[in-house]
């Protein structure tokens, strides 16, 4: 009798779980090293692998020529600009927004939080991409904006103190809006712009770093000689699992569907808590519990009701 093969199944959803813990592994991490530094200096820290990367393989594929006027290959003046806006938006204002409210507030208030930048980017992309949204997934809107609700008030209760409380949850919105709109631009940017994944990295992390320089020029601060080198390595750390993280979910979506890969990636929002209150200590009540499942739910619900486009 010959033998039936079945196709594999079960890979891209175990590179998607393996981003999950990466992402939630990355902000543990975080929260550990911005005890001792900037948020600012953290950020350009943490960049550091996935802009060396970048770099690697922008150069190594001969990509240079794309930045060149007088080549045929190159992006326009118009992409340009974009991604040096996307740069400032993601890894000036969105990570300064979210490792400030990293150093302020719990890991348990600001990660959950920050998943919700899923029905940000739904919201934004049918504003200007003119994208489908439906009920199923403005119930999961509700769900997590509810979940928001419950989570916010769990923290007030015990895990932070209340000016902690009252810095944390605005700039974590901020900073879910600030990567959401990224990920608007970047869609844009790959769908109508046909440009590849690694032009636009190596572009807007760039621009990050040299903006989060400047800015440290500007202040006078010579953050390399004041903050020790064990901090340093705590956000190198950090980066090295947001790498990972990032290819993860890349190599996800390529052997699985994106609906499927996201919505397990989305469980980033339960990991992180928990393992924020093994080792950190971070305390995880009812309330607290219940506004991150809600949350969890709703950005699932968001993600896998999303229609698919041809």
């Amino acid at each position: 009798m010959k033998k039936i093969k079945y196709p594999s199944i079960g890979r891209g959803e175990a590179w998607a779980l393996l981003a999950a813990f990466s992402y939630a592994l990355t902000n543990v991490v975080l929260k550990w090293a911005l005890a001792d530094a900037p948020p600012l200096f953290g950020a350009a820290i943490k960049t550091l692998p996935m802009w060396i990367i970048s770099v690697i393989v922008f150069i190594g594929n001969g990509y240079l020529k794309r930045l060149n006027p007088r080549s045929k290959d190159f992006i326009g003046i118009d992409s340009l600009l974009l991604l040096i806006l996307l740069g400032f938006i993601v890894y000036v204002l969105g990570n300064w927004a979210f490792f400030e409210a990293l150093k302020v507030g719990a890991v348990t208030l600001t990660t959950p939080i920050m998943g919700t930048q899923a029905i940000w980017a739904t919201l934004i992309s049918y504003i200007f991409l003119k994208e489908k949204i439906n009920f199923p997934m403005i119930l999961g809107m509700i769900i997590s904006l509810s979940g928001v609700f419950i989570l916010t008030i769990g923290n007030s209760g015990g895990n932070i103190m209340l000016e902690g409380w009252q810095k944390a949850v605005p700039l974590t919105f901020l900073a879910a809006l600030c990567y959401s709109s990224s990920g608007v631009i970047k869609r844009y940017l790959f769908t109508r712009k046909s440009l590849d994944r690694w032009t636009v990295s190596f572009l807007e992390v760039t621009t990050g770093e040299i903006l989060l320089h400047i800015i440290f020029l500007i202040q006078g601060n010579n953050y390399y000689s004041i903050v020790p080198f064990g901090t340093i390595s705590k956000f190198i750390f950090a980066g090295l699992f947001g790498a990972l993280a990032i290819i993860s979910i890349t190599t996800a979506t390529s052997l699985t569907q994106v609906a499927s890969a996201t919505t397990i990636n989305s469980t980033q929002t339960a990991i992180a808590p928990i393992l924020a209150m093994f080792l950190l200590g971070e305390k995880i009540n009812l309330q607290v519990g219940l506004g991150i499942i809600l949350i969890m739910v709703g950005v699932m619900i968001v993600q896998l009701k999303k229609p698919v486009t041809d």
